[in-house]
């Protein structure tokens, strides 16, 4: 089934540098596969709606950049003397070669040099700023063991850690703070996202606000159910969320992708319990929802439709290190 010229060659655009140089281009043939495994006549409003949200959710390479250019001279951040704040700055590096931190500390890196003319390796000091650097925060549990091992290393009590991301989500930012309030926090971000259930109304990621009359949905909405976790579902109003086109779009998204995850968790035997029809998450809920996906990866947050793999046809290949 062929589908409007746009929406198709909008998502190659938009995700030309998705894992460029790891794997091929994004090619309209590839979305047009991908988006045959949904029901017919939802096809089309959710190629047009996925557009529309990554136009807003996807970072490139660019993008990213541009984000670590204009904070190295953010008053609020470095002060009256960026080139001392930078140099004296301790930057997280724990995750290791390979790891989208590894990426992001060396394009930073980049950045200092061209600045300043040194490099992340070349920063650090016992009394300097304390600055975590990765592409998103998401359920906030990479950056809380992260700087649970950063504060065993002799963290100071008090300390005000810097964290630089180009998507955090409001959630995640309530978790880091709550489990470690020992420290002191700033956030530094392009798009924080609303995830949290008392604001489930008002949120910018994939949250259900009804369950669709799908036989495996029902089904895994009883496990829930059974479990003592029935799904929280939001109202389907008007909120301060910017993400997507419309409620009716927005519909779209959330009803195929669940219904997409549940029967892709019913294919594949290789998914465990927490990779959820929405996306990874140790709440037993439909799924984390998130739509952010930059050019490194995209997350195991994301809707389990946009990544998973054999035998569903991915729409973004991620990677798994």
């Amino acid at each position: 089934m062929a589908h409007s010229k746009e929406p198709v060659t909008a998502l190659t655009e938009i995700l030309a540098d998705y894992r460029e140089g790891e794997i091929p281009p994004l090619t309209g043939a590839h979305v047009e596969r991908w988006v045959s495994q949904f029901d017919k006549g939802s096809q089309e409003l959710l190629l047009q709606e996925l557009s529309h949200v990554l136009r807003q959710t996807y970072f490139s390479r660019a993008t990213v950049r541009s984000l670590l250019s204009s904070l190295v001279y953010t008053k609020k951040l470095v002060g009256s003397d960026p080139e001392r704040f930078w140099s004296a700055a301790n930057l997280f590096n724990g995750q290791g070669a390979g790891t989208s931190q590894a990426n992001l500390l060396g394009l930073f890196s980049e950045v200092l040099d061209e600045e300043f003319g040194f490099g992340v390796t070349d920063c650090g000091s016992t009394s300097g700023p304390l600055v975590y650097l990765d592409d998103g925060v998401f359920s906030g549990n990479r950056i809380l063991q992260d700087l649970q091992q950063w504060s065993s290393g002799g963290v100071r009590t008090g300390a005000k850690v810097h964290v630089i991301a180009a998507a955090i989500h409001t959630g995640a930012k309530w978790y880091v703070e709550n489990r470690l309030k020992e420290l002191k926090f700033q956030w530094w971000r392009m798009l924080e996202i609303e995830n949290r259930k008392t604001y489930k109304n008002e949120s910018s990621v994939l949250w259900p606000a009804s369950v669709p009359d799908d036989r495996l949905v029902r089904e895994y909405e009883a496990s829930l159910r059974s479990a003592g976790f029935p799904p929280d579902l939001r109202k389907p109003v008007a909120g301060r969320s910017t993400i997507f086109s419309s409620q009716a779009g927005r519909h779209a998204l959330e009803q195929e992708f669940l219904k997409a995850g549940c029967k892709i968790r019913e294919m594949s035997s290789m998914l465990n319990q927490y990779q959820r029809p929405l996306g990874n998450i140790v709440l037993k809920t439909f799924g984390f929802g998130t739509t952010v996906v930059t050019y490194r990866n995209c997350p195991n947050n994301a809707p389990l439709a946009l990544w998973a793999g054999d035998p569903w046809c991915p729409l973004l290949r991620r990677r798994t290190n």
